[in-house]
């Protein structure tokens, strides 16, 4: 298993969230510190890079979909700022929360848990407009899942080829068929959007205590009650982001494992806040600094088209070629549900279908 030994190389895991396929997820950490500092700087980071991919398709992650609607009117800076504004306020929101963070102590009966989970995987297949096929895909993608998790240890193989496949390496091929050029604007608007940031706060604690809840189905869960605005969701998006890894933390320290991060921290790290703000102020201004040479750079098909190559050596090279197969697999799958109008949140079906499996009253 590749493993990361220096903060420098911790920086460089970070920093790849300029590749949308990528996540962190396909690497292991030999400390603690380095997992943490390289994943709130790939979070800080990753957002904005994947907004980009969003712009050439209007069927992404519902957390995209907004920032999508921005860059189209050329206020990309302005989603960059609003992702970044929310990802620092949920890191310290979280903190805030700690004296309080006993809930996760809490044991709910698995009824509620499933039920709960059930809710969520309803809610994402009404989202989308075409329900039959969105029905088919989630338990298409959640067959996958429990092929995956059955086939693979999920301690040294934790889905991660079959997660960077559909909601990475997917999105970025099919932006392929499309190239266009993504205007950007001054950035003069620096106000906050206070909603977006309290019910995207709200949303981490749903993905840190209800397994198989990602920050986009907990936003899209929030979304099914609440109605918010674009740049609201934007601003939900960074916040959940940087909100649930605390807060996954945090309940780790009570038997729940909700990251691939806090899987690796071992129980009583309570210390990360420190190198978790140093990252995510890094990552927030490596955002601003690398956006527009971004938005130039992936308006070229063949620089996606070498991102994407570079996920699948990177996963072929260290993790063989079963993995490599569970990747394309999971890129197909992301495909096939663009080719059938689905929106690509249904595919969560990979995580909540062993979930509800798992936690079915039986």
């Amino acid at each position: 298993m590749f493993s990361v030994h220096s903060l420098a190389e911790a920086a460089i895991a970070g920093l790849l969230a300029v590749i949308p396929a990528y996540h962190p997820i396909l690497l292991s950490f030999s400390r603690w510190e380095f997992a943490v500092f390289s994943y709130f700087l790939y979070y800080a980071l990753s957002g904005p890079a994947s907004f980009l991919i969003g712009a050439y398709s209007a069927t992404v992650l519902y957390s995209r979909l907004a920032a999508h609607q921005l860059i189209s009117r050329g206020n990309g800076l302005r989603a960059v700022y609003l992702y970044s504004v929310g990802f620092l306020a949920g890191i310290l929101i979280a903190l805030v929360y700690w004296p309080i963070s006993s809930i996760f102590s809490l044991r709910l009966p698995d009824w509620v848990v499933f039920i709960v989970v059930l809710a969520a995987a309803v809610s994402v297949i009404l989202a989308s407009s075409r329900r039959l096929a969105s029905v088919f895909v989630f338990l298409l993608s959640g067959l996958f899942g429990v092929y995956l998790l059955a086939s693979l240890n999920p301690v040294s193989h934790p889905l991660q080829a079959g997660v960077s496949g559909i909601f990475g390496l997917g999105v970025l091929l099919s932006s392929l068929r499309a190239s266009s050029r993504i205007a950007l604007k001054p950035l003069h608007d620096f106000s906050i959007p206070l909603a977006g940031i309290f019910f995207g706060v709200l949303a981490a604690i749903l993905v840190a205590y209800f397994p198989a809840m990602s920050p986009a189905v907990a936003a899209l869960f929030l979304h099914r009650v609440i109605r918010l605005e674009s740049e609201d969701v934007v601003a939900a998006t960074g916040a959940t982001a940087s909100a649930s890894l605390m807060f996954s933390v945090f309940a780790r320290k009570y038997g729940l494992v909700r990251t691939a991060l806090a899987a690796q921290l071992p129980q009583n790290v309570q210390t990360i806040a420190p190198v978790a703000l140093i990252a995510s102020v890094l990552g927030v201004l490596s955002a601003f600094l690398l956006f527009p040479l971004l938005v130039r750079l992936y308006s070229h098909r063949p620089i996606r088209l070498f991102a994407a190559a570079i996920v699948v050596l990177f996963v072929l090279v260290f993790f063989g070629v079963a993995d490599a197969l569970a990747l394309l697999a999971g890129a197909f799958l992301s495909l096939f549900a663009r080719e059938l109008g689905v929106n690509q949140s249904v595919l969560m079906g990979f995580l909540m279908v062993p979930t509800l499996l798992i936690y079915a009253p039986m």
